[in-house]
C-alpha cells in the first residue's frame, strides 16, 4: 500500500469514527422520531411544548433559521425536531453546561456465549454509572421540577427528546466483547464490514446510525416521518400499553443488536486496520436492518410522546 494511499485510508477512518462515536442515528433520524412523537401529543402539549422550547439556549438562532425557512410546517414541529439534535451539537465542544458525553449510550457486553444463545446472562454495562439509563432519568426528573429555571428544563426536554432517541439505536445500548475487541468494539465503532462490494469498509455504528437517513434538511425529515407513520397500522395506539422503562428500552434494543446487527455471531469482525478487506455484509442485511430502524423510530417516537404527556 503507497504512502499516500495509506493516508487516505487513515482519514477516512478517522473521519468515520468521529463520525459515528457523535451520534445515534443521523439528524435526519433524531428529527424524524421527534416529528413522530410531536405529531401524537395532544394540541395543548403541543403548545405548551413549544412555549417552552422558546426558553431553550439556542432558541433564537433556532427561530432565526425557522423565519428563512420556506416550508409548511409549524414553528413548535420545527422547535421540537432542532432540539431532537442538540445534544450531539454541543458534544464535547467545551462550551455548554449541557453537555453530558456519556449520556448517550449504554454499552451491555455481548461475548460469543451471549449472541448465539449459550449464555442468556445480561452483564452489568461496561460504561460509567452517568449514562443513557441515568441521562435519561434526570433529564425527566429536571423537565417537570417547576422549582428549575425554565432554560434548564427547556434544555433537559432537548435531552428526553434526543435520548429515548438514543437508547433506540441498538448500537447505543451494546459493545461486542471477543478475542479482538476485550474491552468491547465501542458500540460497533470499531466493528468493521463492506456494504457492498465495491464498499472501502465502514464500521457498524456509522452504519446503523444513517438508517434513518443521511440529510440535515428538515424537509427530508418531515417527508420521512409521514412515509414512516404510513407504515404504522390504523388501529394502533401509540403505546397504549406500552412500559416506560429507559433500562427495558436498553435491553430491548441489546435483544435487536443480537439479532439484527451482529447475526448472532454469524456477522465477521475485521479491524479498522483491514477494513478495505473486511467481510461483506449479507445480501438481506440492509433490507432487514432498515424495516428494524423504522420499527425503533415508530416506537421510540410514540414512547417519547407517553413520558412527557404524562407529567406534562
Amino acid at each position: 500500500m503507497t504512502l499516500f494511499y495509506r493516508v487516505v485510508v487513515l482519514t477516512l477512518l478517522l473521519v468515520s469514527i468521529s463520525a459515528s462515536s457523535s451520534a445515534a442515528w443521523s439528524r435526519t433520524g433524531h428529527m424524524v422520531i421527534a416529528g413522530i412523537a410531536f405529531r401524537s401529543l395532544s394540541p395543548d402539549l403541543q403548545l405548551q411544548y413549544t412555549e417552552l422550547l422558546s426558553h431553550h439556549p439556542d432558541y433564537t438562532s433556532w427561530k432565526s433559521d425557522f423565519d428563512s425557512l420556506n416550508v409548511d410546517i409549524e414553528l413548535g414541529e420545527y422547535l421540537f425536531m432542532r432540539a431532537s439534535y442538540w445534544p450531539d451539537v454541543i458534544r464535547r465542544q467545551g462550551s455548554s453546561e449541557y453537555d453530558h458525553p456519556t449520556w448517550h449510550y449504554t454499552n451491555y457486553p455481548l461475548t460469543m456465549a451471549a449472541l448465539t444463545g449459550a449464555d442468556s446472562t445480561i452483564g452489568a454495562s461496561l460504561t460509567p454509572e452517568n449514562d443513557v439509563r441515568f441521562g435519561f432519568d434526570e433529564s425527566l426528573r429536571v423537565l417537570f421540577d417547576e422549582s428549575a429555571t425554565m432554560e434548564n428544563r427547556a434544555a433537559h426536554l432537548s435531552w428526553v427528546i434526543h435520548l429515548v432517541g438514543d437508547v433506540h439505536q441498538p448500537m447505543h445500548a451494546v459493545a461486542s466483547v471477543s478475542e479482538m475487541y476485550p474491552e468491547g468494539d465501542r458500540g460497533g465503532n470499531l466493528f468493521f464490514v463492506r456494504p457492498t462490494e465495491r464498499s472501502p469498509g465502514m464500521n457498524l455504528h456509522a452504519y446503523w446510525d444513517s438508517l434513518l437517513g443521511r440529510s440535515d434538511d428538515v424537509r427530508t425529515a418531515r417527508n420521512e416521518t409521514t412515509r414512516i407513520l404510513a407504515l404504522v397500522s390504523p388501529d394502533h395506539k401509540p403505546a397504549e400499553s406500552d412500559n416506560t422503562r429507559v433500562n427495558d428500552w436498553a435491553l430491548e434494543s441489546r435483544s435487536y443488536a443480537i439479532e439484527y446487527v451482529y447475526l448472532r455471531g454469524e456477522l465477521t469482525a475485521t479491524d479498522s486496520e483491514n477494513r478495505i478487506r473486511a467481510a461483506i455484509l449479507p445480501s438481506d442485511y440492509a433490507q432487514n436492518a432498515k424495516q428494524v430502524a423504522e420499527k425503533r423510530a415508530v416506537k421510540s417516537g410514540f414512547r417519547l410522546a407517553r413520558v412527557i404527556s404524562e407529567k406534562g
